[in-house]
């Protein structure tokens, strides 16, 4: 009998485009051909790292060989340890294995060896979208030679909180239209390539004033004001047929009242996201062993498949976790079915992004493939794209001869240095490069707001920033990058002088 192959409007393009009765036929017989215990396993994405002994090979064979783990999160390490441990986990798994990175920022957040690109922040800065989208593919290319599939990225978090301790320069900036821009071209970027975007931190984290690993944060906003700026950039991703989306533990009275965790709340992931934002691509959880996955219930992980997640992430004890599940199904707490159709959509996606079609990574020289000519390349364009003229009162930049006339800010200690804050407080013609996170720079704010002083904001202090903002001082480079965040008492978010190159 044959699968009929159905899609609506809304569903993911990485799945739509790739579905066949091919794949669900290996999905049935996957499921078929499985005991109830690792059904419910391959629900579950545990953390690893092949550096940390705490959890590294050891924790691995035991989630792949006892617990038959439907996939993991694989953390710290260099590419080659990484790479050995992706074979050595596909190699044992009786079913192919999902392998996600959290890689904001590329696969560096987590590949101690591999090139280094900007945080969120500085790409908010770009004024070339285009640029984002073949970011996401770089980062895809990288993500396919270390046998990943999923990528826990973009942050889409609007951060509107200056002082947010956990998500700052994790987020392209405090406008949900630029952060929808830079967040959906590069999600694109990467599932072009077949590599899953994840979104997160759904419905929203930019606005909180604590941290969801250490407490549950409240968000205490308007419905108005979170479906204006907090879910616009999710819903755009969801409205661009995009896959994946990470559910946040946030309190938000103003959707669920009783104090639970927002990852853990029906009226959360089910009523909103999945029924009025339309989203039919695959859920994570945050991880569960986040002290903000606050429940009443003894089974985390109940409450998360409740809510209507599907795929939990890093829980304390699996073993534990599958048998309140299995009790849970018992008792019609969980319904079957539903769980059921979950488990399915999860093996399909293995197949969606050739899992099943897995080679072992040749490592040898893999850092060299890793850190390849035209990697170094994009990183540098993104530097030089990234440089931001707030204000240049006496037409400076691009007519200076003398250097002696240029300060470099290149951490916040220098903000408070004497010799800095003395040549700033003279009147003589000055042009501060600011090679530091600019929210730092409402500090000095009122030295900077003078007549006599030009800034630029390279956002890094590296040598590609460095050689960035030398040039556009010389006049060689143009500048075309804007704020992506408010500095109090200078400049607003989208502050950025355009100057062409002589």
């Amino acid at each position: 009998m044959a699968h009929p192959v159905t899609t609506d409007a809304l569903t993911p393009e990485i799945y739509a485009a790739r579905i066949s009765e091919k794949s669900l036929y290996w999905t049935d017989s996957v499921f078929n051909s499985l005991s109830e215990d690792d059904r419910i396993a391959q629900l579950f994405m545990p953390v690893v790292a092949p550096s940390d002994s705490a959890y590294g090979m050891k924790n691995m064979l035991q989630f792949v060989t006892h617990n038959h783990v439907g996939g993991l999160l694989i953390s710290k390490g260099n590419a080659a340890e990484y790479a050995s441990m992706v074979n050595e986990a596909q190699k044992l798994s009786k079913v192919p294995l999902l392998i996600a990175i959290d890689g904001e920022w590329g696969v560096s957040m987590r590949v101690s060896d591999a090139i280094r690109f900007p945080r969120n922040l500085t790409l908010g800065a770009i004024s070339d979208d285009k640029l984002l989208f073949e970011y996401g593919q770089e980062v895809a290319r990288q993500c396919k030679l270390l046998g990943v599939n999923i990528d826990f990225a973009p942050v889409i978090d609007v951060n509107s909180n200056p002082d947010n301790p956990v998500i700052g320069d994790r987020a392209y900036g405090e406008n949900p239209l630029n952060v929808t821009a830079k967040g959906v071209a590069f999600a694109k970027g990467l599932e072009s390539m077949g590599i899953l975007s994840v979104a997160k931190h759904f419905p929203g984290h930019g606005s909180t004033s604590e941290d969801s690993h250490a407490t549950l944060p409240v968000v205490d906003k308007s419905l108005a004001e979170i479906n204006f700026v907090d879910l616009l950039p999710f819903k755009m991703y969801i409205n661009s047929r995009l896959g994946g989306i990470l559910t946040a533990h946030l309190n938000i009275p103003a959707w669920d009242t009783w104090q639970s965790a927002s990852s853990l709340s029906s009226a959360i992931v089910t009523d909103l996201l999945k029924k009025e934002l339309n989203f039919d691509g695959i859920i994570f959880t945050d991880a569960l062993t986040m002290k903000g996955a606050v429940t009443n219930n003894n089974s985390v992980c109940v409450e998360a498949l409740r809510a209507g997640n599907d795929i939990l992430l890093s829980p304390a004890n699996i073993s534990q976790e599958i048998k309140a599940i299995k009790t849970a199904l018992s008792e019609g707490i969980l319904d079957s079915t539903s769980i059921n159709t979950r488990i399915k959509k999860v093996l399909n996606y293995k197949y969606l992004l050739g899992a099943v079609d897995f080679t072992p990574i040749d490592t040898v020289n893999i850092i060299n493939r890793i850190n390849s000519a035209s990697a170094e390349n994009l990183k540098t364009k993104i530097y030089k794209a990234a440089v931001t003229i707030v204000k240049d009162p006496l037409h400076l930049i691009g007519n200076l001869s003398d250097k002696s006339h240029v300060i470099y800010i290149t951490s916040e200690s220098q903000l408070h240095d004497k010799t800095v804050i003395d040549r700033l407080s003279t009147d003589s013609p000055i042009v501060v490069v600011a090679m530091i996170n600019p929210y730092s720079l409402a500090k000095i704010a009122p030295i900077l707001c003078k007549n006599n002083v030009s800034l630029i904001v390279t956002y890094n202090n590296n040598l590609q920033a460095r050689k960035a903002a030398i040039d556009v001082i010389d006049g060689k480079l143009g500048a075309s990058g804007t704020l992506p965040v408010t500095i109090t008492g200078l400049a607003k978010a989208g502050t950025g002088i355009k100057l062409n190159k002589r």
